[in-house]
């Protein structure tokens, strides 16, 4: 989405000379229409190189933590790297919203080197002008940020405002960092005070992170609290909650087995024998009932027994709605080899539909639908009457 924010472009009188060609200009930013400038900014002057210690001049080795093999150094943008190479092919304009053409300036810079805008005011190393800019964030970050607010519309002035602001973070830090570079006559070596002043890594990034922290607290959630389960597998002593019990056995593979009855399976069921969509299912149940604890452990044996199981879940889920999207397996499906006889195929059907059948046990009839078209499927394919 498309938003307005401030920029600093780098200004001085000193007269530069192309190192390509005999072009000369008599300072920059240059102007290139009435009130739109082009130049580099305030973060196209700054290079940050890592030097090796055999690099670095004797004072500065002196200085560095022992052990260290370099350092990372802050220095001004030599001015002659700004210049494009006329060998280089020029972008062409393009076409944006609004049947709106942006020209792009005649200017001989670099193009990542280069941006433009309206001048705000001009006092200083610095010209600070406002800029059309653009920040993407994922569909799910923006439907949260539209309910949030109430309004699609609200959401794009609160995202247009809190990306802006964003970027005012970003040049302030980055007046900071120039300022250092500048008591440094121009060669700054980083420690973690001067890391701190780098620019982040995307302000769509950002944007998206400061979505997601309020809508944390919207419901409720701290986004600070680390709710990741434990990596790894369970010891071989076993763990198990109120109705799941996983260990590694003798040969180094997980197990699990279901401890009580739960969604119409009987207790002791080995837990390979239920299918990945039905323990899908139970893994969901348990969350919704509140059962952290077995649903952890449930999460366990998925992640060793099929460590694609969300990917799975999720085609699976998309196949059984309204015909759109990806469509399981359908021997997957009833947890038969593709060479088993019709006999086997019918048996396993009839047994998950024993456990399953929504008349028949607390399960959602999303399973049985998908089983259900899973077996019409194969049948279909095998030329088996109904």
């Amino acid at each position: 989405m498309k938003f307005t924010r401030l920029d600093l472009l780098w200004q001085t009188d000193e007269s530069l000379i192309s190192p390509y060609t005999d072009h000369t200009l008599a300072g920059l930013p240059v102007l290139v229409e009435d009130n739109m400038v082009v130049g580099p900014t305030i973060l196209d002057m700054m290079v940050r190189t890592v030097y090796p210690s055999a690099k670095l001049p004797k004072e500065v080795r002196s200085r560095l933590p022992d052990g260290a093999s370099g350092a990372a150094v802050w220095t001004r943008r030599n001015l002659a790297t700004l210049w494009r190479d006329p060998a280089e092919a020029r972008r062409p304009p393009r076409e944006v919203e609004d049947i709106e053409r942006v020209r792009q300036p005649d200017h001989p810079f670099k193009v990542a080197l280069a941006s433009g805008g309206k001048v705000v005011s001009n006092s200083g190393a610095f010209v600070l002008v406002e800029k059309a800019t653009t920040v993407a964030l994922s569909e799910v970050a923006f439907k949260l940020a539209a309910g949030m607010r109430g309004s699609v519309a609200d959401a794009y002035t609160w995202i247009s405002k809190i990306a802006a602001q964003q970027w005012e973070s970003d040049l302030r830090r980055a007046e900071a960092l120039w300022q250092c570079i500048e008591a440094a006559d121009g060669f700054l070596i980083e420690d973690a005070r001067v890391a701190g002043l780098r620019p982040v890594s995307s302000v769509s990034q950002e944007v998206e992170r400061l979505i997601m922290r309020q809508a944390c607290s919207w419901l409720g959630v701290d986004p600070d609290s680390d709710c990741r389960r434990p990596p790894g597998r369970p010891p071989s002593a076993g763990q198990e909650g109120d109705f799941i019990f996983v260990e590694v056995n003798e040969n180094n593979e997980v197990v699990g087995r279901l401890k009580k009855d739960f969604m119409g399976v009987r207790a002791g069921t080995d837990l390979a024998e239920l299918g990945l969509l039905l323990l899908i299912e139970i893994l969901g149940a348990l969350r919704t009932q509140g059962r952290d604890i077995d649903a952890e452990y449930l999460e366990a044996y998925l992640d060793a027994a099929a460590p694609d199981w969300r990917e799975q879940g999720a085609s699976y889920a998309a196949g059984a709605g309204s015909g759109e999207g990806a469509t399981p397996d359908p021997y997957e499906v009833l947890g038969v080899p593709r060479d088993a006889p019709m006999e086997d195929i019918v048996k396993s059907y009839r047994r998950i539909m024993q456990r399953v059948h929504p008349d028949l046990a607390n399960v959602s009839d999303w399973f049985a639908r998908v089983a259900a078209a899973a077996y019409r499927t194969i049948r279909q394919e095998r030329g088996e009457t109904a």
